[in-house]
């Protein structure tokens, strides 16, 4: 089965390949939406000037080398909404539809977007297969709608995803353990004082002490607060699983588990470990 990779943009010829996706998507999803001569002037030429001129939280999906769909997101567009993030583009090449492509870019963006309650995106009335995938995610129309120019008049719809509390930690984890510094102390902050999750001062200076390292001045400050050493070793569980052949989750890590989760290679298989009591271990007996 084919994997595709998601990533930060970041090369030119990612962001030549952005601007392919945005030009070529424009022409097969807006053909009987828009003004033919506004989207005619959508040219691949124009679509790749907005590529280079717009390049912050842009990630995309690439087929080998090959961008085949990108998301760009950030701090809602105006102060009309508080504790907002957007989704300002999201797009997939129509011959990679129905992979799951636009799934995992909205996680990316979702990911990236940890710290915000609420998420928006503005969709084109009529398009409805954005319509059917925004709403299969999770967003809902919150009855706010603009008027744009597109060679002639058109109107976008608002659609809003709420987070709750345990959605804001589960997605502040994924940033953190992708090494975003600020998600990383967002995360140690949780921890501290029991948002979202039950208070865990272990994890909590864990969580400070890696934003700490990466020169988050707050984590810092909070690490001379509770009196560690930022030069002593620490034990990175990327080094521990690739000797022991196990994969390692803190606690809470998995959801539907309040415990610490381990899974390691055990006789060719993958056996699911637990434990309450960081003293006490107990082989659950289930592979995977």
């Amino acid at each position: 089965m084919t994997e595709y990779k998601i990533q930060k943009m970041e090369t030119a010829d990612e962001i030549d390949g952005k601007g392919y996706v945005h030009f070529k998507s424009w022409q097969e999803t807006y053909a009987r939406l828009i003004d033919t001569d506004y989207l005619k002037s959508m040219t691949e030429e124009r679509c790749r000037q907005i590529a280079h001129k717009w390049t912050d939280t842009v990630f995309v999906a690439k087929d080998g080398e090959k961008v085949i769909g990108f998301v760009r997101c950030g701090k809602y567009r105006d102060n009309s909404l508080t504790d907002c993030g957007e989704i300002f583009s999201i797009y997939v090449l129509a011959d990679y539809h129905g992979k799951k492509i636009g799934y995992e870019l909205m996680n990316t963006a979702f990911e990236k977007l940890a710290a915000y309650r609420k998420i928006a995106v503005w969709v084109l009335r009529g398009n409805e297969r954005a319509i059917r995938f925004y709403e299969r995610y999770g967003f809902q129309f919150d009855g706010t709608e603009q008027e744009i120019m597109l060679g002639t008049p058109n109107t976008e719809l608002r659609m809003i995803y709420t987070k709750n509390q345990e959605q804001i930690v589960r997605f502040t984890r994924r940033a953190a353990d992708s090494g975003d510094g600020d998600e990383q102390y967002n995360l140690a902050c949780f921890y501290e004082n029991a948002i979202g999750t039950p208070c865990d001062r272990e994890q909590a200076i864990f969580w400070y002490r890696k934003a700490a390292l990466q020169g988050h001045t707050p984590a810092i400050e909070k690490c001379k607060e509770y009196g560690v050493n930022l030069h002593d070793p620490i034990l990175d569980r990327e080094v521990i699983r690739k000797a022991l052949q196990c994969r390692i989750y803190p606690l809470g890590y998995l959801g539907r588990y309040k415990y610490t989760v381990i899974c390691a290679s055990y006789d060719g298989k993958w056996v699911l470990s637990r434990h309450k009591k960081r003293s006490t271990w107990e082989n659950t007996g289930r592979s995977y």
